[in-house]
């Protein structure tokens, strides 16, 4: 029983390692990802190129769909939310007395 238990937690923490090690942000040029919640704002297609322009490191991509302040709070609770905010987002929230 005890040869048991030691090989299921053995095989789960070498499971664990390697999905760890596979699990990476950054993309096939090893640049990090950075998601941007924002509008969809037109203006922001030349504001993201020449961010990434400016910034060889990091790729910075807008997600406009999940602009909407519940969606917001509940990705950033479960750990999934965006990297950077909008200023309206970050009013919004400090508002409701969430933050």
């Amino acid at each position: 029983m005890r040869s048991t238990i030691f090989t299921v937690i053995t095989i789960l923490c070498i499971l664990s390692i390697i999905f760890i090690i596979s699990s990476s942000d950054k993309t096939a040029g090893g640049k990090k990802n950075l998601i941007w919640t924002t509008d969809p704002n037109p203006q922001r297609t030349g504001q993201i190129s020449g961010f990434n322009e400016d910034r060889s490191d990091i790729e910075l991509k807008a997600d406009p769909n999940n602009s909407d302040i519940m969606k917001v709070i509940i990705q950033s609770s479960a750990g999934v939310g965006p990297d950077i905010y909008s200023f309206t987002i970050l009013i919004t929230i400090c508002c409701l007395a969430v933050l």
